[in-house]
């Protein structure tokens, strides 16, 4: 109930690699003097491709910054990599995870990348917002249709308020 969810997706090209990076903002707006029962405990998780390689999860809070070790399982054709972590009340979290994963994109030729963001059952409508660096060259589009913002960053923004699907095409 009282826990607030933001996601920031972030996707670039570069050398033949994707890589990607999730930051996943919470804030827990119970208040402080509920003591040890607004404490807010969680494992998230994410799924991603197999042959993707997974760094240390960063956990911002405050100014402090915190590298742990995902767990990490491959399974049904997919990596999934998660961690444990927990928020007092009235304290804000960042965490973030970042993966990359080989590039086999052919920009000198038509192509696409999909995005596939699963809204996790019962969650609130947490907001979302994608950003991407592609290459420079060939002219992008994408569905939902993104905007770019300054020279070669592409930025979508929505409520997560079901599975979102995203297309970049080239």
């Amino acid at each position: 109930y009282f826990i607030n969810e933001e996601f920031a997706f972030y996707l670039s090209f570069e050398n033949g690699l994707i890589k990607r990076s999730l930051n996943i903002s919470y804030e827990n707006t119970a208040n402080p003097s509920l003591g040890s029962k607004a404490r807010y405990k969680d494992y998230v998780r994410i799924m991603v491709p197999q042959n993707s390689e997974i760094a240390k999860v960063r956990i911002l809070s405050g100014g402090d910054i915190l590298e742990q070790d995902p767990e990490i399982e491959d399974l049904h054709g997919r990596r999934e990599a998660g961690v444990v972590f927990e928020i007092a009340p009235g304290q804000k979290k960042v965490i973030s995870f970042s993966w990359e994963s080989p590039a086999f994109l052919d920009f000198s030729q038509k192509g696409e990348y999909k995005l596939y963001v699963r809204k996790q059952a019962g969650s609130k409508n947490a907001l979302i917002n994608l950003n991407m660096i592609p290459p420079a060259g060939p002219k992008y589009g994408s569905t939902p249709s993104f905007s770019l913002t300054r020279e070669g960053a592409y930025v979508y923004n929505t409520n997560l308020s079901r599975d979102l699907f995203s297309r970049i095409y080239w």
